[in-house]
């Protein structure tokens, strides 16, 4: 159904959805953080019945690149810092959820329990800068589950 641009998903609880049905912007939450697979939002338990559901965000080409722009990555694992080498990592002091994109790998309790193939990155959004970046090149989103 998208052809074009980069997609994202996001577990939410039903009512921030209704936020972003009526407005078309991705209500920020205390991290808003969102994953390149839907494997990953399905292992961490949403979408099962519990008021919540699963949505696929497709965005404007590019989106990945800006959220770069601003981020900052969460440790030095093989992954993170083979996707990422030139990523400042985060400090005690950075106002992540307000300046910043936050890269962080997700996912190895999961990929212990044989739910996931591979950790992954997450992105959190936070509720400033990175969330703004993301609401505006939102180009369609659909739940998915």
């Amino acid at each position: 159904m998208f052809a074009e641009g980069e997609v994202f998903y996001r577990g939410m609880k039903q009512v921030d959805f209704e936020i972003l049905r009526t407005t078309g912007k991705l209500p920020g939450t205390s991290e808003t953080f969102t994953s390149p697979t839907l494997e990953y939002i399905k292992a961490v338990g949403y979408g099962s019945g519990n008021g919540e559901v699963i949505v696929k965000f497709q965005m404007t080409r590019g989106t990945l690149a800006e959220l770069k722009k601003i981020g900052i990555k969460n440790d030095v694992s093989p992954k993170i810092t083979s996707y990422y080498p030139d990523m400042p990592r985060i400090s005690p002091t950075d106002n992540w959820t307000m300046n910043n994109a936050l890269f962080k790998t997700e996912g190895q309790k999961y990929v212990d329990l044989g739910t996931l193939k591979e950790v992954q990155v997450n992105i959190g959004l936070g509720t400033g800068k990175a969330l703004d970046i993301f609401n505006e090149r939102i180009f369609n989103f659909q739940i998915v589950q």
